[in-house]
């Protein structure tokens, strides 16, 4: 195995990329298998926010580049994978979400670190159509290209097919669509290969989402170092993803758990609610309108923008980050009528409180999140 060159302080950017440069250079010149480069590498992920921070950038929203620094929603996905790995599990998260709260691009990030760091890993990410999977495979691109250039590994080929292939480690991105060919069947995608990471994108909106994640899920060993990640907004109760969340353990119940709860290759469910995130509040110009507004607030289901006063009063006995408050409600109000036409179906399924709310009933009417969420 060719060893790396590259001058330690050479396009460091982050200040706290030095620190993994070295460690990432140290780690190839260990022998391969040895305990030196295991050692190199439990010190290179031992602190996964800062790893993040100091290597990683992300272009927010279309604003500057800046460090990759994890949000809330980030941050409680990284706690159950934490559990998968203090408890030797495999990784097999279900994250059902709201949109927009970053998830996508921190297992984007997630794998590619896993990827640049172990030798021979094969790592698979689906879509549901070619669109997202450009999107998504332009996350792994500028991972690349924003990454101090001594903590990037030789990439050898792979532009055109939507993969990254890094020849010093040996190992193997690639993005793929539900059904990359018109006559190709059900379950066909992705089969024939063993993968080490992978990232099960918008499940419910794949036209063959049974067949293809069936298929796929099987082509992960159930070891421990592994992990899969199905991560969606919700679509009818009743379909694939509902069932694999209804199966899943639920990170919110893990007060009550015990060291057999999850079996090894068992899932675990994460929900990410809409209010968890303080960008998604809109504060308002006085107290007087702060009153105003509060007054204003609709107290049943058929109100303009739905029963307010339940949303508000959802979460009486929960930690701060599930409250909602009259900024979360500003915000909600002209996120309705601005984006979404008052439609208050789709706002349930797109920025749920509750994992309740999230699955629409076959006919798609509208849940009320808070009756839902009390039993």
């Amino acid at each position: 195995m060719r060893q790396r060159t590259r001058s330690v302080s050479q396009s460091v950017s982050n200040p706290g990329a030095g620190k993994y440069a070295r460690l990432y250079k140290a780690r190839f010149r260990a022998p391969e298998g040895s305990d030196e480069e295991e050692a190199a590498i439990d010190t290179l992920l031992a602190d996964i926010p800062d790893y993040f921070r100091s290597c990683l950038s992300i272009t927010p929203k279309g604003r500057k580049r800046q460090p990759f620094e994890l949000n809330k929603a980030q941050l409680i996905v990284l706690e159950a994978i934490q559990y998968c790995l203090d408890h030797d599990l495999p990784i097999r998260i279900v994250i059902l979400k709201a949109r927009q709260k970053g998830l996508s691009t921190f297992i984007a990030g997630l794998i590619y670190m896993w990827s640049t760091v172990y030798r021979y890993s094969n790592s698979v990410v689906m879509a549901q159509k070619k669109k997202n999977a450009q999107g998504l495979f332009r996350m792994y691109e500028k991972f690349f290209s924003f990454s101090p250039e001594d903590l990037r590994p030789d990439r050898t080929a792979g532009e055109a097919t939507r993969s990254m292939e890094f020849g010093d480690v040996g190992s193997r991105i690639g993005v793929l669509v539900s059904t990359d060919t018109k006559d190709q069947e059900d379950g066909e995608a992705g089969r024939g290969e063993t993968y080490h990471y992978g990232h099960m994108s918008e499940i419910p909106y794949w036209n063959n989402a049974d067949a293809t994640a069936g298929s796929l899920f099987t082509c992960f060993p159930k070891e421990s170092g592994t992990a899969l990640f199905l991560e969606s907004t919700a679509g009818p109760k009743g379909d694939y993803f509902s069932g694999q969340w209804d199966m899943s353990h639920k990170w919110a119940d893990r007060d009550s758990w015990n060291e057999h709860t999850v079996n090894f290759g068992e899932t675990i469910g994460v929900f990410i609610p809409w209010q968890i995130d303080d960008e998604y509040t809109l504060p308002f110009r006085n107290p007087t309108q702060r009153k105003k507004f509060e007054d204003s607030l609709g107290d049943h289901k058929n109100a303009d923008y739905g029963n307010e006063r339940e949303l508000l009063d959802m979460f009486p006995n929960v930690d701060v980050p599930y409250e909602i408050t009259l900024e979360h409600l500003n915000w909600r109000r002209v996120h309705l009528k601005v984006e979404l036409s008052m439609n208050l179906s789709r706002w349930s399924r797109e920025f749920p409180s509750s994992p309740e709310e999230a699955f629409r009933t076959a006919g798609g009417r509208w849940l009320n999140a808070g009756i839902l969420f009390k039993h």
